[in-house]
């Protein structure tokens, strides 16, 4: 299964008061075109819906891009749970 694998996990507060006591996972919007899965620490999760928070920034090493992080609320589905 290709998947995005995530190298951490957000607690909600960082990005915004809102978002307050979720744990997020931030996925790259150009990840979200090849897999609707993201991986952490053995876990997955499959991707779906509209990200709670949704960030673009310029390239930090000036080539002209701009990216954009999706923000979700990390809920890993339990392994016999992925294909329902």
């Amino acid at each position: 299964m290709n998947h995005y694998r995530a190298r951490t996990l957000i607690p909600g507060w960082k990005v915004d008061k809102s978002l307050s006591g979720k744990t997020l996972v931030a996925v790259p919007e150009e990840s979200l075109k090849r897999s609707k899965a993201v991986e952490y620490n053995r876990q997955i999760m499959v991707v779906s819906g509209e990200p709670l928070w949704k960030i673009k920034f310029k390239d930090k090493y000036n080539r002209d891009k701009e990216y954009t992080l999706l923000y979700y609320e990390w809920i890993p589905k339990i392994e016999g749970d992925l294909f329902k």
